[in-house]
């Protein structure tokens, strides 16, 4: 049986008992009632009449309330095991019960949190929507429970439900009473608790931005910011699956290009990983879920395991789950363009334990997620600097600066993804020859035209730069090497084929030798990158100057050095 009381009657009865103390009753008849009321009966004796009977009991109601007083007269220590157990025992002593129960509710996740259920601790966060008569029940392993409401200043702080008296007698009216009584004052025990936790919250929150902050601090470009947030979401703040997902607002999907699962982050960033991302369709409208949610908190927790009628793991795309675990909350951070306002990508978190999303972890969240716009509005400023640094002025491309750093990044990448790499070099033939017969105007023409000649022939995840004077040089990762060696064998003939217009009308032809290398990063795993970086490009050359002994207009490769 559970009985549900919101209205506090301990003010009513002490008024009434207040009244009849004041009024003008005969001593003897006021000792025979308060004689009573300490020998605590329940049966009106024979010798009371009704009034007295009331008085008897407004007697005994005050004693109880006096006696309540004294067992929450307590401070709360800052421990907090300590703090729930001195209230956990007050309520057990003042209501004679063996068991109770105290469901502290958190406005900020929209749960309630069990302060004294050892037994299920799996079961300690629940929605608001889930408190039923019977997960009480469930929780105290009892059909028999009373329970009442926790209010202060009108607001909904908690529930304390008791059951299964000391004496073994039923729960009663009586009971309800007590528990009435004794909610007014957990109450207040109840908001000081929430103060100690928010303290001792603030100093979490403190330690751990400030790690991340350091962290972030040594992040260089935009790749490496998301995936120190990516990692510190998982390792911090525990949890199992972290994804940074780009939003694609022409087609409505989502792409994940970064995810941390098992301790592990796998990128997605390049663009020639573009075929491996996975997609979320329709996570345009989860955006737009998000931004009617910002309304009143900068980000979108899902408590539960669902959304609607659909599991997070069906909504999110998540296949892959070890044995044992599943998606029990979600919470979604977005990444907001400092230049445009709007909502570039977001990072989507998972529970894969049972564990909630309490307070704590949903603070930090905000503070790191303000911590990484910070983050990423300085790497792009960095980034736009080292791309004018890393330009060649003439034809627009990377030039050898350029080249050296994001040959050690693709390096770093090929080595973690276990994926293919290929470098080439090129040089246009007879250029010397060809600047001092049509001048050194029609020359930079050429190498311009060569350049969109590239461009265009390339994916957005190659690289080609001047390499210097008329040599370029070109990068290709996530290709193998024969179609490597089929695609510039392409460009060469598509070189060929193309008459260019010079500054005069003149009709300009010219041609390309190639030497392409495979770059070893799976068998030499611990040499430097740069050390690497040298020795391909030394063997590129080596093939280039090959590719000229043969007589030109032609691509010469190999997969390893010479012996």
């Amino acid at each position: 049986m559970v009985r549900k009381q919101k209205d506090t009657k301990t003010g009513a009865l002490s008024s009434k008992a207040q009244k009849v103390l004041e009024s003008d009753h005969n001593s003897e008849r006021l000792k025979l009632a308060l004689k009573t009321s300490l020998n605590a009966t329940s049966v009106r004796p024979s010798e009371l009449t009704q009034s007295d009977w009331e008085l008897t009991q407004s007697f005994d109601l005050m004693k109880k309330e006096v006696e309540c007083a004294r067992l929450f007269n307590f401070e709360l220590p800052e421990d907090i095991i300590l703090a729930v157990q001195l209230m956990e025992s007050a309520v057990e002593e003042f209501t004679q019960t063996r068991k109770n129960l105290i469901l502290y509710f958190d406005e900020t996740t929209g749960s309630y949190s069990c302060l004294n259920d050892e037994k299920h601790p799996e079961q300690k966060p629940r929605e608001v929507t889930r408190i039923s008569d019977g997960f009480l029940q469930e929780l105290l392993d009892t059909n028999e429970v009373l329970h009442t409401y926790l209010f202060s200043q009108d607001a909904l702080i908690g529930i304390i439900a008791i059951a299964e008296r000391h004496d073994g007698e039923a729960l009663g009216v009586r009971d309800e009473m007590m528990l009435e009584m004794v909610a007014s004052y957990l109450s207040t025990k109840i908001q000081g608790f929430k103060s100690l936790k928010q303290s001792l919250m603030l100093s979490v929150v403190q330690r751990t931005v400030l790690e991340i902050s350091s962290q972030l601090i040594t992040a260089v470009d935009q790749e490496g910011v998301l995936t120190t947030t990516l990692e510190s979401f998982g390792r911090q703040l525990g949890f199992g699956i972290c994804q940074y997902i780009q939003v694609d607002p022409e087609q409505g999907l989502g792409e994940v290009l970064l995810e941390y699962q098992n301790g592990t982050t796998k990128s997605f960033v390049h663009a020639g990983l573009k075929s491996k991302r996975k997609t979320i369709p329709e996570f345009s409208a989860m955006i737009s879920l998000f931004t009617s949610a910002a309304r009143s908190n900068p980000y979108l927790h899902i408590p539960g395991n669902q959304l609607g009628d659909r599991h997070l793991q069906d909504v999110f795309g998540i296949r892959r789950l070890e044995k044992k675990h599943s998606i029990h909350a979600a919470l979604i951070l977005p990444v907001i363009d400092p230049a445009s306002g709007k909502i570039r990508g977001t990072f989507n978190l998972y529970r894969t334990e049972p564990h909630h999303v309490g307070p704590e972890t949903l603070e930090m969240a905000k503070e790191i997620i303000s911590l990484v716009s910070l983050a990423l509005s300085r790497v792009m400023v960095l980034e736009m600097a080292l791309e004018m640094a890393s330009t060649d002025e003439l034809t627009g491309l990377t030039n050898r600066r350029g080249l050296y750093d994001r040959f050690e990044a693709e390096i770093e990448r090929a080595r973690r993804n276990q994926t293919s790499l290929s470098v080439a070099m090129i040089d246009v033939d007879f250029f010397k020859k060809f600047n001092d017969t049509y001048g050194h105007l029609n020359g930079d023409v050429v190498l311009k035209e060569l350049a969109q000649i590239f461009l265009h022939s390339l994916r957005k995840s190659d690289l080609v730069c001047r390499f210097g004077g008329e040599e370029f040089s070109i990068l290709l990762p996530d290709t193998s090497f024969k179609a490597a060696t089929d695609l510039l064998e392409r460009i060469r003939e598509k070189i060929g084929e193309t008459t260019i217009a010079g500054i005069d009308g003149e009709k300009l032809n010219a041609s390309i030798s190639v030497g392409l290398a495979q770059v070893n990063t799976t068998q030499k795993l611990t040499q430097a990158s740069k050390e690497l970086i040298s020795e391909s490009l030394a063997l590129a050359d080596e093939q280039l100057y090959l590719a000229k002994e043969q007589g030109r207009n032609r691509v010469c490769a190999t997969c390893s050095p010479k012996k």
